[in-house]
């Protein structure tokens, strides 16, 4: 038998007999010494639990008057915001009627920021009947408001609109006009509030003034009004003695934490709307930590007439830190420690030697067992360890070190890491070690001996005994695939993954390096911005797998067309940027660019599918167009447009006027955003003119915006803008509104117009329910609808002749007239003509504006003249301005004109007496 082993078994023998031994000599004191632990803790327990007692009912007992104080609070600031109601209902009561500067006083004067937070306004609204609707508008635009309009638009049975609401700042002027009984939830609360004559508020909503800024948990709280000389006894009675509502929005998270301040920071409180404790129900909830087992919790209910709110109180980690209830545990870890001294001493005192002999037999068993450890540790650890002598020698390793090196563990053995190495990577990182410092090194590395290659993160350590130097211990971790993962997540954040060109992030950064290079060697750039034509047509016709071949094909053909030296880059969709470097002069320039037209314009074939493609290019260049990469690529997207706009497949050349022309685009474009809601947009009205009698037979609606900064912005700087942004559609919708609106009150005062002609714009036309919005205005103001003419161009006829076709029917179904503007212009085909069901064709004026000099033109105007009667159709020339054109257009039977020969466009104030002064004209 090996030395070893016997050595082994003889400790074991050894052990076993002094443990027999040992255990004979203390049996007796081992009794005597359970004892005393056994009574010592059954006292410590005894201890605890009492005062574990004590400690929980002054917990429960602080708990429970905290919540009692801060429930008193919220149910006291519910009664006196309440109160605020009742007041400003009595303001009605007390004088009838109310103006709009002594309701901004009285709210000034209840100081809501200060007294009562929460509260982002108090409004009232006026119980208003439909027939009213139109006065109501009148009035409150004569009295300040003139953007006020009733919203939703839609007749409705009957209607609270909202008139007043202070502080009158532009949020709360926002609210004005909202139908408060357009809405379920608000509407139910009114109902209840009314029937019962006291005030009552909604379930959980959110504000209309908040949906699009910062939505949060709100409610509203309503208090009738009502007529004070009729009865109110019953709810009968009380509905119809209704006047309006005074209300209020409460925003909960202000309102509770002005409540509240920060005195609650020892208890935490979520509140529920109505009796459930879900997540659909909850309004707020506090700041403060939330353990997951509080120790304290409870359920208390807030009554509000007809509604209740839940609030669950919970203690915190704060407020638990204040009971001082450690005490139980200091008691009973004090206890235990006096139990177990006690304990040993008794049992140390019963057998000093057995014990002794027990000691030194498992130290000697605890030195083998970490002995063993600490190899199991270095044979099966994850990681490669080695040992280095003072040479720099390995003098140990584990498996884990030989796999990384490519060979047996034992071949490493004696390898010198700094002599014997052919890759020197890991040679500072030793030295360092062996004299005496740390070092940590992460870095490719190729082994000597087995030539594996690998991307390692290595630690040299070198280890002492006080003063000595004993060697150096290493730690070694293949980091390969992490490696890996990291170049991978490196590429993708810097390149495009459809066409591995470099993205946007990557672009800025070569941008930026080489303006640094070109203001050193006073070179220039060119960057120039491409835009495939009609792309969206080829992903719409053939699929975005097929647009995204053509994408990468694109890029490879960029690539081919330009130097090493230059970037390449996607800037997204079917946008591309060319970084020229030392691009020379323009014309230079402009040669690079005409290839790289000529290059992408070559036929491509894609999936058995052959065609081409065209790019327009913008070119900036620096210095002259920019300083910084944001500034050449915006100036450059500038010169895209122009390209576009020139006809396509062409580039443009950066110039000052068209960074001024792209600056007041983007004035314009974020203007018209806000225009419709400050009321900027106005309506004037040109006459038609019969020309054989002289009478009015209809006004043509046409926009104009009173810009507070630029003026009187005209349509031709605007609507193009409004087109292209998407915003037409609801300039078009305003426009039809207020056109009826206007037309309804001319009806009222006694003024005679047949019908007001407005302009619907092609994308509101395609809207597959414009008959229904047309419909919808004109029961809104209560017009028939033959005062009513709807305006189309030809192009948006001709884009769907199908959906053209069903809404110009509907159109007509409803009884509205529809007219084609600008005829002549676009496709002014017979065919479409015979198809559409149209009343009305507009020559348009630029062939009325060469009328008397241009043969060509009168021929045109002679054609269209023709074509229309034979079909029955109203033709009416524009821009009429000479009598020589319109005397040209009598003689050719032309129908109608318009224009300034006859009148300008005029305000609403100014169209009465124009038209009393025509109808004296056609009398003659």
């Amino acid at each position: 038998m090996p030395s070893r082993e016997r050595r082994i078994f003889s400790d074991l023998a050894f052990r076993a007999q002094g443990a027999g031994a040992a255990e004979r000599g203390e049996h007796g004191g081992r009794r005597m010494a359970w004892a005393v632990l056994v009574l010592s803790f059954a006292a410590t327990l005894t201890i605890w639990w009492m005062t574990s007692g004590v400690v929980q009912r002054e917990s429960s007992e602080r708990f429970a008057s905290r919540v009692s104080e801060v429930h008193a609070s919220i149910q006291d600031r519910m009664r006196s915001y309440a109160q605020v109601l009742r007041a400003a209902s009595a303001l009605f009561k007390a004088s009838g009627t109310v103006t709009r500067s002594e309701w901004e006083n009285f709210i000034r004067g209840l100081e809501l920021d200060r007294f009562y937070p929460g509260i982002p306004a108090v409004a009232y609204a006026r119980a208003v009947p439909q027939p009213t609707l139109d006065d109501l508008v009148d009035e409150m635009r004569a009295d300040g408001v003139p953007e006020f309009a009733v919203r939703p638009p839609g007749v409705r049975p009957e209607y609270l609109i909202n008139i007043y609401a202070a502080p009158f700042n532009a949020l709360n002027r926002a609210a004005l006009g909202y139908d408060m009984l357009s809405e379920p939830v608000r509407r139910a609360t009114i109902r209840h509030a009314v029937e019962t004559g006291q005030p009552a508020i909604t379930p959980r909503l959110i504000l209309k003034i908040d949906e699009h800024r910062d939505p949060q948990p709100a409610f509203i709280m309503y208090f009738p009004t009502y007529d004070a000389s009729r009865p109110q006894t019953t709810v009968e009675e009380r509905r119809a003695a209704l006047t309006g509502t005074v209300l209020a929005p409460f925003r909960v998270y202000p309102l509770v934490e002005g409540i509240l301040g920060n005195d609650f920071g020892d208890i935490g409180l979520t509140i529920y709307d109505g009796t459930e404790t879900g997540d659909d129900h909850e309004m707020y909830r506090s700041n403060a930590d939330t353990p997951r087992e509080p120790l304290h919790r409870v359920l208390r209910q807030v009554p509000f007439q007809d509604r209740i709110w839940t609030i669950a109180y919970y203690s915190t980690p704060g407020f638990e830190a204040a009971l001082h209830n450690d005490k139980p545990g200091l008691i009973l870890g004090a206890g235990a420690i006096i139990s177990l001294l006690v304990f040993a001493m008794a049992w140390s005192l019963s057998s000093n030697r057995a014990r002794a002999a027990k000691l030194a037999a498992e130290m000697t068993e605890s030195l083998r067992r970490r002995e063993s450890e600490l190899h199991q540790f270095f044979t099966q650890a994850p990681v490669g360890i080695c040992i280095l002598d003072a040479e720099g020698r390995v003098i140990d390793c584990n498996p884990v070190m030989g796999q990384y090196m490519g060979v047996p563990a034992d071949a490493i053995i004696g390898f010198n890491m700094l002599t014997d190495a052919k890759d020197r990577s890991f040679t500072f990182a030793v030295e360092r070690a062996l004299g005496g410092e740390p070092s940590e090194i992460e870095t490719p590395y190729v082994s000597t001996l087995g030539g594996r290659q690998g991307f390692y993160h290595a630690h040299f350590q070198p280890i002492f005994n006080g003063p000595d130097f004993l060697f150096v211990l290493g730690f070694i971790d293949d980091v390969s695939e992490r490696k890996a993962a990291e170049d991978q997540v490196h590429y993708l954040a810097h390149f495009d993954a459809l066409t591995a060109l470099p993205n946007r992030t990557l672009l800025a950064d070569r941008l930026t390096h080489a303006i640094a290079l070109a203001r050193r060697t006073e070179t220039t750039i060119a960057v120039l911005f491409l835009d495939l034509d009609h792309f969206k047509v080829i992903n719409d016709s053939l699929g975005h797998t097929v647009g995204d071949d053509v994408l990468k094909e694109v890029a490879e053909r960029l690539r081919e067309s330009v130097r090493e030296s230059d970037t390449v880059a996607r800037h997204g969709g079917d946008e591309f940027v060319v970084v020229l470097t030392d691009a020379g002069e323009a014309k230079d320039v402009a040669t690079v660019a005409g290839q790289i037209i000529e290059r992408l314009n070559a036929p491509m074939r894609i999936k058995g599918r052959e065609f081409s493609i065209s790019p327009s290019i913008g070119i900036s260049m620096f210095p002259e167009d920019g300083d910084d990469g944001e500034r050449l690529i915006k100036n450059a997207d500038a010169a895209l447009y122009q390209a576009k706009s020139a006809g396509r497949r062409a580039f443009r050349f950066f110039t000052n006027a068209l960074d001024v022309q792209l600056n007041e685009r983007l004035t314009v474009e974020a203007s018209i955003r806000r225009a419709l809601d400050l009321g900027e947009f106005r309506l004037h009205y040109q006459p038609q003119i019969d020309i054989a009698t002289g009478g009015v037979i209809g006004l043509e609606g046409l926009i104009r915006w009173a810009h507070p900064d630029l003026g009187m912005v005209p349509p031709n700087r605007f609507i193009p803008i409004a087109e292209e942004s998407g915003q037409i559609t609801a300039i078009s919708q305003w426009v039809m509104d207020e056109a009826c609106r206007q037309m309804k009150q001319w009806q009222n005062s006694g003024i005679t117009v047949q019908r007001v002609a407005v302009n619907i714009s092609a994308l509101q036309f395609r809207t597959p329910d414009l008959p229904d919005q047309v419909e919808a205005v004109l029961a809104r103001h209560g017009l028939p609808a033959g005062c009513l003419e709807i305006e189309v161009t030809e192009g948006a006829l001709i884009h769907n002749l199908e959906t053209a076709t069903r809404i110009l029917r509907a159109l007509k179904t409803i009884g509205v007239k529809v007219s084609i503007d600008d005829f002549g212009t676009g496709y002014s085909s017979l065919s479409y003509l015979q198809r559409f069901p149209v009343d009305t064709l507009k020559i348009d004026r630029s062939f009325v504006g060469e009328l008397g000099s241009d043969p060509h033109n009168a021929a045109i105007v002679r054609a269209i003249i023709s074509l229309g009667k034979s079909l029955n159709l109203t033709i009416i020339a524009e821009g009429v301005e000479t009598d020589q054109q319109l005397g040209l257009l009598r003689t050719e039977g032309c129908h109608a004109a318009q224009g300034y020969v006859y009148s300008r466009p005029l305000p609403p104030d100014e169209v009465a007496r124009f038209l009393r002064g025509r109808a004296s004209v056609a009398a003659e």
